[in-house]
């Protein structure tokens, strides 16, 4: 309520700071609701619903807690954390595949459903949107935690732990600012450089044109050898 509050004298208002501080507080809002999902998300499928333990974990799993949710780097230490880079990923992927306004604060709709005794999770938005995207990511990402819940372990964990991100989780992608395409479905979608167009996408995987190309079932092979018509 604050945040509409402020951002309504903002705009009836005339200073640019008023607006600037609207926008902080909307933005910290959105942050906050989307933790919030996210959140409702994993514990619905864990069988001892404790978040905390995937806060401040790895390189990846909110290693700054909720006041960055992007800010991470470095190679993953364990299965958890590589399942929380994958959904980071698959962040990077909605927004380039829907614009910049698609960033990892946007909210979705979802429901939690029960199939077979198993508790299930769903995406409710429209195909082929932003908040759909979002949402596929972070419901592969509460699926797999569910998988591996009783992996955690507090060596990783820099405030419940000794785990030290800053000397572990040193930046080594030397093209993640030049990502510009995309491969692979929602939610194991993931960007990579295309290399100014010399690289593309085959099924889940990618190839340089040159020397490869994609055939029918999204098989690789050596270029010139796919069956007439079916290459690419």
């Amino acid at each position: 309520m604050a945040a509409i509050k402020m951002k309504e004298r903002s705009l009836a208002g005339s200073t640019g700071i008023e607006l600037a501080r609207a926008l902080v507080v909307d933005e910290s809002w959105n942050q906050l609701n989307k933790l919030t999902q996210l959140m409702e998300m994993i514990m619905y499928l864990q069988h001892e619903p404790v978040f905390s333990k995937y806060c401040f974990y790895g390189c990846w799993c909110l290693p700054y807690g909720a006041e960055a949710m992007g800010k991470t780097a470095g190679d993953p230490v364990d299965e958890i954390d590589a399942t929380c880079r994958a959904k980071q990923l698959c962040y990077k992927c909605a927004q380039l595949d829907y614009g910049a306004n698609c960033k990892a604060t946007v909210g979705y709709r979802f429901k939690g459903y029960t199939l077979n005794g198993e508790r299930r999770l769903r995406c409710l938005d429209t195909e082929n949107t932003c908040e759909r995207a979002l949402c596929e990511c972070d419901r592969r990402l509460a699926e797999k935690l569910s998988y591996l819940e009783d992996t955690s372990s507090f060596d990783y964990h820099s405030k419940y732990g000794d785990f030290n991100y800053a000397e572990t989780c040193v930046p080594k992608c030397q093209n993640c600012q030049k990502w510009d395409e995309c491969c692979g479905e929602y939610p194991e979608r993931y960007p990579f450089f295309s290399d100014y167009g010399n690289k593309g996408c085959c099924g889940r995987k990618t190839y340089y044109k040159s020397v490869l190309e994609c055939c029918k079932n999204d098989i690789l092979q050596p270029k010139g050898t796919c069956q007439y018509g079916y290459g690419k």
